[in-house]
């Protein structure tokens, strides 16, 4: 199971799966720019506000508390919000905080009304229901602040909106007015938190496609790997060094080659056995992978206990250097020959060729002359180098 199968199939709350930090980590930005908008909005909106303020409300006391109101409590903080939030924080506390600015804005405007105009509890309800609504709509997805945020803004406007009530019998607010703001809050908190889910469920959902994506490219990979691999010694195969060798001759650079062969392999065979042969050639492939320059070269299996090894852009000297290089790694082995009496090691010998690609010359006159090279070294008495033209 996937980190996004595992996300969804998870309940909520505890241990956060990986798949639900990625969706908190990728929805941080867009939740960062929609909180910074959301305090620059309450940042414009006080001082919209505190022009009408100054323009509507009557009588010097009142005007001052405006001011000491928007100027000397939230634009104050809502410019702190936004210098804080150039720092690495929790998206949570920032989004708390542009709440609470939220909410502050609207107590202030409310106070400010009531201290200038006849107090309607119902126009207190419905502006606090109304900003509460508008509060959602800028609240960034991916966690429960909406539950929380509406139980304060509800609480803090009823507090606002009976509490003066009490006292006073003629205040009343209709019942319509009651269940009306208050649904609308439940179901504008309702659709936020759908709206969050839904987020999280297409995120999840987009991460488990690619996953699957991932997935199946890495089984190609494997795949294309496996049928590119010897199996028995880890080495490239024929079909992987013909595509290689044919690559290679679409360049300008000389191109050597080298022909390996075990020498008295069959007999190695016939004495030890197949599992023992087997083994042999592995390890013979492990000296010849070890002692070429690096990635550069292309070491491969060319079949049976014949290995080649293309070298780009390198000329016969250089090739037949490497050779000795590896030859000489061969027998420092001293591996087991059970059917050579008095000689005892396994050896090889290897043919080097090098030739310039061209139009007229095809790459398999370099594996000829690699090749001739081998049997002019095994005709030679084996266990040597032999370049193409040498002896």
């Amino acid at each position: 199971m996937g980190h996004a199968a595992a996300a969804m199939a998870a309940p909520r709350g505890g241990v956060v799966p990986p798949a639900e930090g990625d969706f908190l980590s990728e929805s941080d930005a867009a939740g960062r720019q929609q909180v910074r908008f959301w305090i620059r909005t309450t940042l414009g909106m006080s001082f919209v506000f505190l022009a009408l303020d100054l323009s509507v409300l009557p009588g010097p006391g009142v005007r001052e508390a405006a001011l000491l109101g928007r100027l000397g409590l939230v634009v104050p903080l809502c410019a702190i919000a936004l210098w804080w939030m150039r720092r690495p924080r929790r998206r949570r506390l920032e989004a708390t905080a542009a709440a609470a600015l939220y909410t502050l804005s609207m107590t202030t405007t409310l106070v400010l009304l009531a201290g200038c105009t006849p107090f309607n509890p119902a126009r207190s309800l419905n502006v606090f229901a109304f900003g509460t609504i508008i509060g959602h709509f800028f609240m960034p997805n991916g966690f429960r602040l909406p539950i929380a945020y509406t139980a304060v803004s509800l609480l803090l406007g009823e507090v606002l909106t009976f509490g003066p009530a009490l006292g006073d019998p003629t205040l009343g607010v209709p019942a319509e007015d009651i269940v009306g703001s208050h649904t609308a809050v439940v179901l504008s908190m309702l659709a936020k938190l759908r709206a969050g889910r839904e987020a999280r469920r297409s995120f999840l959902l987009g991460l488990r496609l690619h996953e699957r994506a991932v997935a199946l490219t890495r089984s190609n990979e494997q795949l294309r790997a496996l049928s590119d691999t010897d199996a028995l010694t880890g080495l490239a195969n024929r079909r992987f060094f013909d595509a290689a060798l044919a690559r290679a001759w679409q360049g300008r650079g000389e191109v050597g080659l080298m022909m390996i062969d075990v020498d008295h392999f069959k007999l190695f065979n016939d004495t030890a056995g197949h599992p023992e042969g087997d083994r042999c050639l592995a390890t013979v492939a492990r000296a010849v992978s070890g002692h070429v320059r690096g990635h550069r070269d292309i070491p491969a299996r060319f079949g049976g206990e014949e290995f080649v090894v293309l070298l780009p852009n390198t000329g016969l000297e250089e090739a037949a250097e490497i050779a000795e290089r590896i030859r000489t790694a061969i027998a420092a082995l001293r591996v087991f020959h059970p059917g050579r009496v008095g000689e005892g090691f396994v050896s090889v010998s290897i043919g080097v060729a090098a030739m310039r690609p061209s139009a007229a010359t095809p790459p398999s006159a370099l594996v000829r002359a690699a090749d001739q090279a081998l049997y002019a070294a095994k005709a030679a008495g084996r266990n040597r180098v032999v370049p193409a033209g040498g002896g």
